[in-house]
């Protein structure tokens, strides 16, 4: 700073004489050699000053641009610092989602147990390894009981409790699962005590008192036990199937009681097949492989005008059509009987409202379950409403 002070002063000094040479230049009758003289090496030191400031600027500047690139690497790593701290953050972030969104799809959130999906891939996991296990599945007898006292808040209150009762009385290496409503799926490591463990699991349910608000009430329960084949066909499929003929079979007889998978058995047998028929009553359906008929209802009164048919249906299975009876039967017993019934509704309806030039009178055979269903009238309202839009 002070020599670029120095330099300004020096400058108008110099200027001075200068301006005093062109003086002397005019009135000595334009003589170059006299005004030449009087400013002959008055701007040396000036170019000396002028070199300093030059040669301090570029000193100067050197750190200057020293100081910016040591600022731009503290930047620089700051920056990637806290580039690779907010990493951290998502990521930690991002594990904690997955595990939530994978807890939420593997567990029930009301039992904290693991669900139906985490079952059967447990099942699939163990039968894969053929590992020495036992599968049982727990159904809590009139639990509707329970739901209706105590509603849905104490359905869940209690279905947790008899979920922390089961990790109680188990094994250690027990795993449990909800598998829907109020059944229970167990997994088992293979010891001659399981049979003895799932009794005294049967009787512990029994006799455990559940309290909600001034209610309190006891429920058994029917469990179901399969233990695998280890054969190449085995799938979680087959063994859900035989778990649900056992309980089903414990139901049937009388609740309260352990039932074992046994292909000696023809009731559990029988009834395994059914539960069979009521998965293909439900893949019919979905895959619209029901197939209507319609068979001619002759009056008895010959002179009875109009034409009467009964509708009729069909499986398709390979392209053959199997009899209906095994699936009516399946869907009878297991309560599924109203969707078939709908089904056929819907797609008669379908029929006679794309055909108005048929004329015909239709009946169609309904079943008890529907007719005794409140919700029947409804849905053929609807049908009625969707006909005319």
């Amino acid at each position: 700073m002070l020599i670029a002070q120095e330099f300004h002063s020096k400058h108008r000094a110099i200027l001075s004489d200068y301006t005093a040479a062109l003086s002397i230049y005019t009135s000595k009758n334009f003589d170059i050699a006299s005004a030449d003289g009087h400013v002959r090496g008055i701007d040396r030191e000036l170019n000396q000053l002028l070199t300093e400031i030059t040669s301090y600027v570029d000193i100067y500047s050197k750190q200057e641009i020293a100081n910016v690139k040591r600022n731009l690497a503290i930047f620089k790593f700051s920056f990637d610092a806290a580039f690779i701290a907010l990493l951290a953050i998502l990521g930690f972030l991002l594990i904690r989602l997955t595990g939530r969104l994978l807890k939420a799809s593997l567990f029930d959130s009301a039992t904290n147990l693991g669900n139906r999906a985490f079952f059967v891939l447990s099942i699939d996991k163990h039968l894969n390894r053929r590992d020495s296990l036992l599968f049982a599945i727990l159904d809590v007898d009139e639990f509707k009981i329970i739901n209706e006292t105590c509603g849905n808040a104490g359905g869940d209150v209690y279905l947790y409790q008899i979920g922390q009762l089961v990790k109680d009385l188990m094994p250690a290496r027990t795993e449990v699962f909800r598998l829907s409503g109020d059944i229970i799926g167990l997994i088992l490591q293979k010891n001659e005590n399981n049979h003895q463990n799932l009794e005294k699991l049967r009787l512990a349910i029994s006799q455990y008192e559940f309290s909600w608000n001034d209610l309190s009430t006891s429920l058994t329960c029917s469990i179901g036990v399969y233990e695998p084949q280890h054969d190449k066909t085995e799938k979680s499929e087959s063994v859900l199937n035989a778990l649900y003929a056992c309980m089903q079979e414990a139901k049937s007889t009388g609740r309260n009681k352990v039932v074992s998978f046994s292909r000696e058995d023809k009731f559990i047998v029988a009834r395994q097949q059914k539960m069979r028929m009521v998965s293909r009553v439900f893949n019919a359906l979905e895959k619209k492989h029901i197939v209507l008929f319609r068979q001619a209802i002759t009056p008895i009164d010959a002179n009875k005008n109009g034409r009467y048919f009964e509708v009729l249906m069909r499986v398709k299975n390979n392209g053959n059509f199997d009899s209906p009876f095994p699936y009516l039967q399946a869907a009878e017993r297991f309560h599924i009987i109203t969707k078939l019934d709908r089904y056929i509704i819907s797609e008669t309806a379908n029929y006679l409202n794309s055909h108005l030039e048929d004329k015909t009178n239709y009946s169609i055979n309904l079943s008890g379950q529907s007719l005794s269903d409140p919700a029947l009238s409804t849905f053929l309202d609807q049908l009625f409403i969707d006909a005319k839009n």
